[in-house]
């Protein structure tokens, strides 16, 4: 497990983690667990920790997240905490991919350190704790969509919306729903079923099955894309195929010129990027969107326009 005293202390700075798993920093079977996590104050995502792993089960998550706890503690003098889980917590929750294995791992060793009793009255298992601190990456959610091209426009964007279901009432009427739609060959069935497996994944999906508070899951991120482009900043600085050692020498000091980098922007006031803030990267994500869909209306509108136009000439000439 690879923390710097000098980087680890920001991990009670940053909002929410993401934590995901990176395959090409080292050759061989060894993978690389990061946790990252975005810090407001200035305006950059920080690769927090790194974990050299060859084991990817439920176990080895569960031992990782106590150690890392646990080194948090020695090397920061504060326990990692939760806002939904611990008195005084930081951390609004986790940003994540839909693996089982890293998420309950992570929820068995949170579980056992709850200490705001009406919430360990409420949370008896690690399903509970996902509910209350998981937030799944849309990004994921909708790159294991099935082929809905033999479906209507209007049931296609039904199913590829689902995340956005507003009510309770709703999420059954779906549940209902998705298995009368045509499905030769089950692979829609097969996705939802998927979806339905562990009773923590929809809630992480879905805002109104969550048992996260509301206000929470709207300031966390809806992807764990700063996480993703995190794996591609430290693969372009360390490289990749590295040997196990050298990967070791190389991220130390990397980190070593990030702490530096921070504390000069801390001490300055002078920002790496003043407008690299959450809330500008999601005016200009939403600006793209908006005009996409504009793009997408007028050419819908206008192969309608033409439909009607063919279906006059040949009501004309009929």
């Amino acid at each position: 497990m690879g923390l710097k005293a000098s980087m680890i202390k920001y991990i009670h700075k940053v909002r929410s983690l993401d934590c995901d798993t990176t395959f090409k920093p080292v050759a061989g079977k060894t993978n690389i667990f990061e946790i990252n996590g975005w810090m407001p104050g200035i305006n950059k995502e920080l690769t927090l920790g790194r974990v050299w792993m060859s084991e990817h089960d439920r176990r080895t998550f569960q031992f990782v997240w106590e150690e890392f706890m646990s080194l948090v503690k020695r090397l920061t003098n504060q326990s990692l905490t939760f806002t939904a889980l611990h008195r005084g917590g930081t951390l609004l929750g986790v940003n994540a991919d839909m693996e089982a294995a890293p998420l309950l791992g992570m929820a068995d060793a949170l579980l056992q350190t709850i200490n705001i009793p009406s919430v360990a009255e409420q949370i008896k298992t690690p399903a509970g704790v996902i509910k209350k601190t998981v937030r799944a990456c849309y990004s994921h959610v909708k790159r294991g969509l099935p082929d809905l091209s033999h479906l209507s426009l209007e049931d296609r964007d039904r199913i590829k919306n689902f995340m956005y279901i507003e009510t309770v009432e709703e999420v059954e009427v779906f549940k209902v729903w998705i298995r009368t739609v045509a499905d030769p060959t089950g692979v829609i069935l097969r996705w939802w079923e998927h979806k339905e497996m562990h009773e923590w994944l929809l809630p992480s999906i879905i805002q109104c099955l969550s048992h996260m508070d509301a206000d929470i899951w709207h300031i966390m991120e809806a992807t764990s894309n700063f996480g993703e482009a995190q794996h591609s900043k430290n693969n372009l600085e360390a490289g990749t195929g590295m040997g196990l050692v050298q990967s070791f020498i190389e991220y130390d000091d990397i980190d070593a010129r990030r702490a530096a980098a921070i504390e000069v922007m801390i001490r300055s006031g002078n920002l790496h990027n003043p407008r690299n803030e959450v809330s500008h990267r999601y005016s200009h994500r939403n600006a793209r969107h908006a005009n996409a869909t504009r793009k997408l209306q007028q050419a819908r509108t206008e192969r309608e326009e033409l439909e009607d136009a063919e279906q006059a000439l040949i009501d004309a000439q009929a």
